[in-house]
């Protein structure tokens, strides 16, 4: 079987059928938008564990459902450690889910060189992890830059360097 580097630690039966991510996802959705703030990073950590824990193919139909919450809490004002927690889900939804995610690229890179350009420095380095797997997905390079460019810090010149 194959694995996705280091990113598949051991199978849950669950999400190793069709439909088996499918029962999960309505609760953590209302649970990543309606709880309270301990609830809300735990449907982000859930996302990521449901995402560790499944096989590629069974993550395909469900790609723009998971997506589509993960990218409206990184935007929205919320604690540190949720928006870390939804950064790093949506990191392994780019790794699981690549063609499925192309639709989202400008969107993703708006959000990621926001989140690069915080000044906490641990939103800061998933921004930056999250800006170099999405260039795996193909967006314009030159979005990247133009964006980048405008922040114009030495954390933002220095990925420029490192993506180019």
């Amino acid at each position: 079987m194959p694995r996705i580097a280091n990113v598949v630690d051991h199978e849950v039966a669950l999400f190793q059928v069709v439909k088996g991510v499918e029962c999960l996802l309505p609760i953590l959705q209302n649970s990543l938008f309606h709880g309270p703030p301990d609830t809300r990073e735990m449907a982000a950590k859930s996302y990521r564990n449901i995402l560790t824990h499944t096989e590629p193919k069974f993550i395909e139909k469900f790609v723009v459902n998971m997506a589509g919450p993960l990218i409206r809490v990184v935007g929205e004002r919320v604690p540190t450690d949720l928006k870390v927690q939804a950064h790093k889900a949506l990191f392994l939804l780019m790794q699981k889910g690549k063609a499925k995610m192309k639709v989202f690229t400008a969107q993703l890179l708006s959000t990621f060189t926001k989140a690069f350009q915080q000044t906490d420095p641990t939103i800061q380095e998933v921004g930056r992890e999250n800006l170099l797997e999405l260039l795996s997905l193909g967006p314009k390079v030159e979005l990247l830059i133009s964006d980048l460019g405008k922040s114009s810090t030495p954390e933002g010149l220095a990925l420029l360097e490192e993506v180019l």
